[in-house]
């Protein structure tokens, strides 16, 4: 009864869940940890996707259509409105046709993402309130009928209210609209608060979602796209529904069993030819999910070829391009093949890990490194102004209009400021370096890791065999709730070769020793942040550097040259080794980005202030090479370190088991 009840974890019910709107990242544990860091990615569509299903069974729409329709759809209105307005020669049509088609825009942008998604989320929140309050009666009652949740119009409406534990309907809107203030769900008196236990639920706490000041002015906490929400409907169906049906893919809603019995298959097949390992990518192995991303990668990397051959790219353009990308991908297969143990680490977690950083990471940096930038700009710029701290550049740059315009010309202004005051300008440069870049980018690499974690491949062997169990239940109970004579022969003959399949699989591979899973670790953490270095590059050789093929080039050989991102994650997955495989409680998330954010904040300041700002490339290029060099001889050390205790811990166990 207590896992119904609301009151697992501090005893405390907030408005009929057991854990606040606010508790996001506060609980350490694996699997928490792991529903919290998906809440944030893509703005919580996947997780409310996966929610959904889990409650009501229904397949969220394919990723085809999404892009038609709250992508292609407007652009294709908005180039329609373009073309209309320019070449409409009566003034009333223009107006009218222009006017009409903007309009559009944004009326299907309101009632796609605020209204429609809107509903979706508050109906699986209530959902899940029902599906809590119905388990609850039934035990109370000992009764295991069916019943269903009533209509706000319902006869029985104190019956309504009491499964929503107190929530209005305002406060399920607000959880889940793009801007709201929810009604507080903590009670001032309370003696049980939850505090977050490590640094990141600390940052989410007091910087990203939840300001301090408007729950003690207003009663309520400020919520953005219902990120907060959805992380706790997701740790309610944590400790609602059994861990073996929760294991799904996100996306595709795949039982994770479905395709890694093939994966343990050839894992067998492939340690039974020793020495050889497993470079290629068999297709047969992966999942839904990771076969839709190849086919992903494909389509996108078409596109931009398409794109910049009709905008007449040269061939060293493409050259680049496809260096690029190639870069980020020969590193993959050459970590994977060779230097990591293949045969212990699949390329369905691999493909999964380095999507991961390349879409969701990057989209998540580039956000919060956008957000908080121009804020720092804009407070650097007014500080100095208000302190009458004056700076001309040599074409008289006005601060007053050029504040008006972009950001980029604030910048300017901090740069003709820097100058004058060079002493000072290298802290704005080591406050840019260390915080808004480090920081964020590190920070937002761990995340990826909880992302992926739940894969199979880091299951143990008992986890592995529950799973299979759970998978041979359900084949059987799908055959005894089938009518024996719909079905033929072969549909009967192909559920028991499954089952038997299944009862046959080798589980002793999943015994893996510490140091293999050590390894499992590094490896996904340098897959996600090669993704994210992919994209990143991209974003640097062709939009920062303003379509110049020289300076394209020599971004591409020095980020070639210097991959800090992997570097930096080979850093963090000490730490995390540490932490999960060593279970140093101790070691907490601060403690793993530390070594990562001095790292890059100090290569990203050698960077820009003697590089660009000294105009020193040189010697900035040569401090560069010495201090990545040193870097990675000091991550050998420690690495090797580490897999020396890992080996040692897995003799004592050894003996202490025999």
């Amino acid at each position: 009864m207590r896992m119904f009840s609301g009151s697992y974890g501090d005893g405390e019910d907030y408005r009929g869940f057991s854990t606040s709107i606010t508790h996001a990242f506060v609980d350490a544990s694996p699997s928490v940890r792991s529903t919290d860091a998906c809440a944030l990615a893509c703005c919580g569509i996947l997780q409310s996707d996966r929610d959904r299903y889990l409650l009501t069974g229904i397949q969220p729409p394919s990723w085809l259509r999404r892009i038609f329709v709250h992508i292609l759809t407007p652009i294709g209105l908005f180039i329609a409105a373009c073309y209309g307005a320019m070449h409409i020669s009566n003034r009333y049509m223009n107006d009218l046709i222009s006017t009409t088609l903007v309009f559009l825009i944004a009326v299907l942008l309101l009632m796609q993402l605020c209204f429609k998604g809107r509903w979706k989320r508050v109906m699986v929140r209530k959902e899940l309130l029902w599906r809590k309050h119905q388990m609850v009666a039934s035990l109370r009652e000992g009764s295991t009928r069916a019943m269903y949740p009533p209509e706000e119009d319902d006869e029985h409406l104190e019956h309504a209210k009491l499964y929503l534990q107190g929530q209005s309907k305002c406060d399920l809107n607000c959880a889940h609209g793009m801007i709201g203030c929810y009604r507080t769900d903590i009670q001032k008196d309370s003696a049980n608060q939850k505090h977050p236990s490590e640094l990141c639920g600390w940052l989410f706490k007091h910087l990203c979602v939840t300001i301090c000041c408007w729950d003690s002015l207003f009663g309520c906490h400020l919520q953005v796209c219902g990120i907060c929400a959805l992380a706790q409907e997701a740790r309610e169906l944590n400790h609602l529904l059994p861990v073996t049906q929760r294991r799904i893919d996100y996306v595709t809603m795949e039982p994770i069993m479905d395709y890694y019995a093939d994966i343990l298959r050839q894992r067998t097949v492939a340690a039974a030819s020793e020495g050889n390992r497993d470079w290629w990518i068999s297709w047969s192995t992966l999942s839904r999910l990771s076969k839709q991303l190849i086919q992903l990668w494909i389509i996108v990397v078409a596109s931009l070829l398409i794109s910049g051959i009709l905008l007449h790219f040269s061939f060293l353009h493409v050259f680049i391009f496809v260096g690029t990308f190639g870069h980020a991908w020969f590193l993959l297969w050459l970590l994977h093949g060779y230097y990591y143990n293949s045969k212990e680490i699949s390329w369905d977690i691999t493909i999964k890990a380095f999507s991961c950083g390349f879409f969701i990471i990057t989209i998540l940096a580039v956000m919060w490194e956008l957000g908080l930038g121009m804020a720092f700009n804009i407070t650097m710029a007014l500080l100095l102004k208000l302190f009458g701290v004056n700076a001309a550049s040599d074409n008289g740059f006005n601060w007053v209009a050029g504040f008006a315009q972009s950001a980029s010309t604030r910048d300017d202004y901090l740069g003709v400021f820097g100058q004058n005051h060079p002493f000072f300008y290298a802290l704005i440069v080591a406050f840019e370096s260390y915080v808004l870049a480090a920081s964020i980018e590190e920070l937002v690499k761990y995340l990826g890791y909880p992302m992926i974690m739940d894969h199979p491949d880091f299951w143990t062997r008992y986890e592995l065999e529950s799973a299979v169990g759970t998978s041979i239940r359900r084949l059987r109970k799908n055959r005894s709730y089938d009518d024996e004579e719909s079905k033929n022969e072969n549909e009967c003959d192909d559920e028991k070769a499954e089952i038997k399949a299944l009862k046959q699989l080798d589980t002793s591979q999943q015994d893996k020793s510490l140091s293999v899973r050590g390894a499992m670790i590094s490896m996904s953490m340098v897959a996600i942040a090669l993704g994210f270095t992919c994209c990143e590059n991209l974003l640097y050789i062709f939009i920062y550097n303003e379509h110049s093929l020289r300076r394209e080039f020599t971004t591409l050989v020095f980020r070639m040259l210097f991959p800090i991102h992997p570097l930096c994650a080979a850093f963090q997955s000490i730490g995390v080794v540490k932490r999960d495989i060593e279970k140093d409680s101790k070691f907490e998330l601060g403690q793993i980005l530390f070594p990562a954010v001095l790292l890059h904040g100090t290569f990203d300041w050698i960077v820009l202030y003697i590089g660009d700002f000294c105009d020193f490339p040189l010697v900035a290029f040569v401090l560069a090479f010495l201090f990545v060099l040193a870097a990675l001889i000091f991550y050998y050390i420690l690495s090797q370190d580490q897999r020396q205790r890992l080996q040692e811990r897995e003799k004592q166990n050894s003996t202490t088991f025999l």
